[in-house]
């Protein structure tokens, strides 16, 4: 599957912005010039359409064919993400990453704290 989202890339006399053109969905990212500010809006688009695969949240629908706000240029960036690509690990692996236990993980995952489709504490990946 891919996913397409439209940003608005400009000067703010800083660096470049990469402003999300999302209806409901705000948020921006930055770099010190268009390339570096690309980079980050992929790797945004990349993380939020992640969490919503995790959690199992629809998708915000596709739209194209903005117009630039803020005297940019509009461009789409494509996205190819599936489940399947969000790097995860076993509980034993999330137990040994942890410092804890498998059981403890067990217990982790049971408690709500530790899930497949969230992000566990410390950097640990979504396990399986």
């Amino acid at each position: 599957m891919f996913y397409i989202c439209e940003f608005e890339f400009y000067d703010d006399g800083e660096g470049s912005v990469a402003a999300l053109c999302l209806n409901g969905w705000g948020g921006a990212t930055f770099g010190d010039n268009l390339e570096d500010a690309g980079e980050s809006a992929a790797d945004w688009l990349t993380c939020m359409v992640d969490d919503c695969l995790m959690n199992r949240r629809e998708l915000p629908p596709v739209e194209l064919g903005h117009e630039p706000q803020r005297g940019g240029m509009i461009v789409a960036l494509a996205m190819p993400r599936e489940l399947s690509n969000i790097p995860a690990m076993t509980a034993a692996d999330a137990a040994r990453e942890l410092g804890v236990s498998t059981a403890r993980v067990t217990r982790l995952a049971n408690a709500g704290l530790l899930d497949p489709g969230r992000k566990p504490p410390h950097g640990v990946q979504g396990f399986r």
